[in-house]
């Protein structure tokens, strides 16, 4: 891509940054959790209304999903938006910095073809829940992306690098059943569904040290009785199990529900294990797109960095990957190395130089955007490494 292309489109975002600004700053100002960002839904497709974009919502099953079309024909390329909160902590995740990229590539890439008189669909698809529900997941499984040639997303990180891949992750709640007493005068008695869960947390414990290489395991007790000197009955948490591959990501549910199991028999009580909907599935990383981040990246002013020290994250834009060729790129908004999901990282992503680094890598997604509606060959190159690598459309 010539010099004076990549300064055309750095001069629409520039162009539209201003306007951007407002919006990504309401939405990390008003945080919502997943399927309920109302306020968000209602400021992002009125934006994208007023942009020239056709605007559908509820785009699928999920109040606050949307998708801003502009051009016609094929290829059709989706650019991802997420705009859900995390619970208590709010924007810690800087999903208002997805948006705002988002909205510039989309815009930038409208213009490109309504002014280039391309041929090729831009769609700009809010989808809510991202944090540990999985409206993506919704989406795909309602058609949302059925008819999407390629989709694009990026993330606020502690360094800007290209896809890294991510884990599956899916989600347990575990409760365990047991029977009441006093715990002074008649503790034998009863059945101590809290210490099931003990030994529940102290058998993934001591399972840790053979987890396979980026097996992981989190969990959090939900409940745990309501006095002390009640045997508990009935206790409850939430557990999150994560691995690199499909395949490892089964063994390790098999073994969870094992230990799980183990739990209740040691203290003659009954276990309950649910799975929750829409698990996550790793990104099907795509090589080309990544090689060309990589060369097109540092004409942004988004040098990529040598090697990740930061480990890798779950998504459901990994679920995505599996059926559109895509990515998921990295961009730096700080330099203290900020952990995701922290009170630093949320403050970084109030910043005037994250806001400034989510208008660059929307610059970076409107020129693979580009490439990819008006060069047939780099089309076919990204479309056939992703079938390569097993995709499932």
């Amino acid at each position: 891509m010539n010099t004076a292309v990549l300064k055309r489109i750095q001069a629409i975002v520039a162009t539209h940054a201003a306007a951007i600004r407002p919006v990504a700053d309401f939405i990390g100002q008003h945080p919502e959790i997943g399927y309920q960002e109302q306020q968000a839904a209602a400021q992002l497709t009125e934006w994208t209304r007023q942009q020239g974009f056709a605007v559908t919502a509820p785009a699928s099953q999920l109040p606050t999903s949307w998708v801003a079309t502009g051009g016609n024909g094929k290829p059709e390329i989706a650019i991802l938006a997420e705009f859900d909160a995390l619970p208590e902590i709010g924007h810690a995740c800087g999903h208002q910095l997805i948006t705002a990229a988002a909205l510039a590539a989309g815009t930038a890439l409208q213009q490109l073809i309504a002014e280039d008189g391309l041929s090729g669909t831009i769609k700009i698809v809010g989808t809510p829940g991202e944090e540990g529900i999985g409206g993506k997941v919704d989406m795909l499984r309602d058609g949302v992306f059925s008819a999407t040639d390629f989709a694009l997303i990026c993330h606020p990180f502690a360094a800007t690098l290209p896809d890294q891949g991510t884990l599956a992750v899916s989600r347990f709640d575990v409760s365990f059943h047991g029977l009441a007493a006093h715990a002074a005068t008649s503790p034998y008695l009863g059945r101590n569904a809290l210490d099931a869960m003990t030994l529940l947390f102290n058998g993934v414990n001591a399972w840790r040290q053979q987890l396979p290489p980026l097996g992981m395991v989190h969990g959090v007790i939900t409940q745990g009785g309501t006095a002390p000197n009640i045997i508990p009955d009935h206790a409850a948490a939430f557990f999150y199990v994560r691995a690199a591959e499909l395949k490892t990501q089964q063994q390790m549910e098999e073994r969870f529900a094992r230990i799980v199991q183990g739990a209740a028999l040691m203290t003659d009580t009954e276990c309950r294990i649910e799975r929750r909907d829409n698990p996550y599935q790793p990104i099907l990383v795509n090589r080309t797109l990544n090689r060309y981040f990589s060369e097109i990246a540092p004409e942004f002013e988004l040098p990529p960095a040598e090697r990740n020290e930061y480990g890798l994250i779950s998504t459901d834009f990994g679920n995505v990957s599996q059926v559109v060729p895509g990515c998921n790129w990295f961009f730096q908004i700080c330099d203290n190395g900020a952990s995701l999901h922290s009170e630093a990282f949320k403050a970084a992503a109030t910043t005037d130089f994250a806001f400034s680094q989510a208008m660059k890598i929307g610059g970076v997604m409107a020129a693979a955007g580009l490439r990819l509606l008006t060069d047939a060959p780099f089309r076919d190159a990204v479309t056939a490494e992703f079938h390569a690598a097993g995709a499932k459309r």
